[in-house]
């Protein structure tokens, strides 16, 4: 259970499924184009958690229930190539430092301003922005939530509370993507369509 762990972390990305294994695992991970995805234009993964990808291709809407595929791959977690607005206070404040800069071109106030207004500024107007990452990595709101644990301090009627399986999207930039994944994007559900060897050593990592 305590063991040294690996600095690799699986990420799954949900996909309809087209019928066209071989073209999605030569091919992918595939991105979302759209201007106003959360995190802008990227390549979607949910990171560590199996069961949101699948909760994500049953009942978020974006794919048929009864007809969608799940990919793995994995990134170096330790590393320092992604963008972290939910594990880095300096990252943090950086996103906010430019949120602000994106309100006042607006004229708006900053809660006015979406996520993906930050990331398409940082993309087109700072060059190092680009230069340095090659993900972006995010607690995800509003998204189906895991079991929790309540925490205790010193009173017992004061607690907060930890996820088993929190909602953790990384969006991989397309221009980067073959770098940035540690390891062959490959089909691991449904278990149907997957080859006998991916059946043998389930895990990407």
């Amino acid at each position: 259970m305590f063991e040294k762990p690996s600095p690799y972390r699986n990420i799954y990305q949900t996909l309809k499924d087209n019928n066209n294994k071989a073209y999605v695992e030569l091919n992918g991970p595939f991105p979302d184009n759209s201007e106003t995805a959360w995190l802008w234009k990227g390549c979607y993964f949910w990171e560590g958690s199996l069961e949101i990808a699948k909760w994500w291709g049953l009942f978020s809407g974006h794919t048929d229930p009864n007809r969608f595929i799940i990919c793995c791959s994995s990134y170096d977690y330790k590393g320092n190539d992604f963008f972290d607005i939910m594990g880095d206070t300096d990252h943090i404040k950086d996103f906010f430092e430019v949120a602000q800069i994106v309100a006042s071109k607006k004229k708006v106030d900053v809660q006015e301003i979406l996520v993906c207004e930050v990331f398409s500024h940082l993309h087109r107007k700072v060059s190092e922005f680009d230069n340095t990452f090659k993900a972006i990595r995010a607690y995800t709101p509003n998204v189906k939530r895991g079991d929790k644990v309540r925490v205790f301090y010193s009173k017992r009627n004061s607690y907060s509370s930890l996820e088993k399986d929190p909602t953790v999207q990384l969006c991989v930039f397309n221009s980067t993507k073959k770098q940035f994944l540690k390891s062959d994007f490959k089909i691991i559900y449904p278990e149907s369509i997957m080859s006998s060897q991916q059946l043998e050593d389930i895990e990407c990592v």
